[in-house]
């Protein structure tokens, strides 16, 4: 019960200049992110996940706690180079 719950509460949206990242551990988790603050992401793929087409991706973010990691697994490989280009528009 509880695993189908965290994946039905997971996801992510582009809007703009931020992307916003719900996840759920014990409590529903939500991250808005200008891609101004992102100091790296992270698109990681194993041996499972590569069958499936599926990624987990993992973004650090600047604050003044001394930095943020925000992580999402099991999005679709489509869906995780949608979001490698939205945060590589910063760098052009």
């Amino acid at each position: 019960f509880w695993g189908i719950k965290q994946y039905r509460d997971a996801g992510w949206q582009i809007i703009g200049d931020q992307i916003a990242v719900r996840y759920r551990v014990f409590g529903l988790n939500t991250f808005l992110v200008k891609r101004i603050k992102v100091q790296s992401i992270e698109l990681q793929q194993n041996p499972l996940q590569k069958r499936r087409n599926l990624k987990a991706f993992v973004i650090r973010i600047a604050s003044s706690v001394g930095g943020t990691k925000i992580s999402l697994k099991g999005i679709d490989e489509e869906d995780g180079d949608k979001i490698m280009g939205w945060v590589n528009k910063r760098m052009k």
